[in-house]
């Protein structure tokens, strides 16, 4: 390895973007693809309530960064929790109203956002916005 630890081929930084690298003539190769996609779309969920806001379709291996918004609601925060199949990965993040909270992320496929019940009208929501980058292998 050299002196850089962490590293291929002798080389001061490792391949970018979690691919797998070779080294071809001391240099870093990287050989493993990656499906980038961006997604962002409102919330919108009833007072007591627990909601999907992003869902990925079968993939697990996921390396994502984005953030997740409250904007309005009955509370002073609701709680964003990551899951990969029925266990929750790490612990619920809470994100108090008019603010959002940045994340980095791995090894997921759901992200919920949990509401409190409410003490007003009944026809009050939650609402909010989820903006996430996703880097998926491809095989």
């Amino acid at each position: 390895m050299g002196k850089y630890r962490n590293s291929c081929c002798n080389e001061k930084y490792d391949c970018i973007c979690h691919k797998r690298c070779n080294c071809v003539q001391d240099k870093c190769q990287c050989t493993q693809k990656l499906l980038k996609e961006c997604v962002c779309v409102e919330w919108s969920i009833l007072p007591g309530r627990a909601q999907t806001i992003f869902q990925s379709g079968g993939y697990n291996r996921i390396y994502s960064s984005g953030f997740v918004s409250y904007d309005f609601g009955s509370s002073d925060s609701v709680i964003v929790r990551f899951f990969l199949g029925d266990h929750q990965i790490g612990s619920g993040i809470r994100v108090f109203e008019e603010s959002s909270v940045a994340f980095s992320f791995t090894g997921f496929d759901r992200i919920i956002v949990e509401c409190p019940i409410a003490d007003t009208e009944p026809f009050d929501v939650y609402e909010g916005e989820i903006c996430i980058k996703t880097r998926t292998p491809v095989y």
